[in-house]
């Protein structure tokens, strides 16, 4: 026998409902942790948020005499755009999301 559509839109607002519970979980859980993304050549450190914002930039002096400025600045732009797109992918898991 079909549902009757109040049935099924009872059970659509509870799977939005556990929708919307799982993602605040998850956000609360990503409050505190930090991503932290090496640059090359030894370079040192950058640390994110798990929201995107840059927290250090921890630079390593015994390598940083064999680099100039701008192999520095393109070695910290790469290791941004790489911590952004590990970022990304923590807050937004691949999971099929539904329709409400």
């Amino acid at each position: 026998m079909p549902k009757q559509p109040s049935e099924r839109i009872a059970e659509e607002l509870a799977q939005a409902q556990d929708r919307y519970k799982r993602a605040v979980q998850q956000a609360q859980g990503l409050r505190e942790k930090q991503v932290v993304v090496d640059l090359e050549s030894e370079l040192g450190q950058l640390v994110l948020t798990t929201y995107g914002q840059l927290v250090d930039v921890r630079l390593n002096p015994e390598e940083l005499r064999y680099a100039n400025g701008r192999s520095l600045a393109a070695a910290i732009k790469r290791a941004l755009e790489q911590g952004e797109e590990q970022v990304r992918q923590l807050r937004e898991p691949e999971e099929p999301k539904g329709w409400i």
